[in-house]
């Protein structure tokens, strides 16, 4: 099914990566109509320098919440939880635009 004309908000886009060290940045080159990615890792701890690169890179940090205390607080990344992410689908969900799909890299 082609979904080019299909809005590009409902989609969502969740790379995985067990961890992110430079391979985080092949998530920016998947799903170029979605302009913010969502990368799921395992890592704990990434430095404030490549938070602040994926900040820029539009790539929202998913970490299991147990993992979050190793994550510099004074990043200002955003770092969401699995649950949060989640949350994020549903409420777009109870909002009316379900989303479209899901690209998993």
């Amino acid at each position: 099914m082609r979904t080019v004309n299909f809005p590009s908000i409902s989609f969502f886009m969740l790379g995985l990566k067990t961890t992110c060290k430079d391979r985080w940045r092949q998530v920016t080159q998947e799903a170029k109509r979605i302009p913010q990615k969502h990368l799921l890792t395992l890592q704990a701890g990434i430095s404030s320098n490549q938070l602040a690169q994926m900040q820029e890179a539009n790539v929202v940090l998913v970490v299991p919440a147990p993992l979050h205390k190793a994550y510099p607080k004074s990043s200002g990344a955003t770092i969401l939880t699995l649950d949060a992410f989640l949350e994020t689908v549903r409420k777009q969900v109870r909002d009316g635009r379900p989303p479209a799909g899901f690209l998993f890299n």
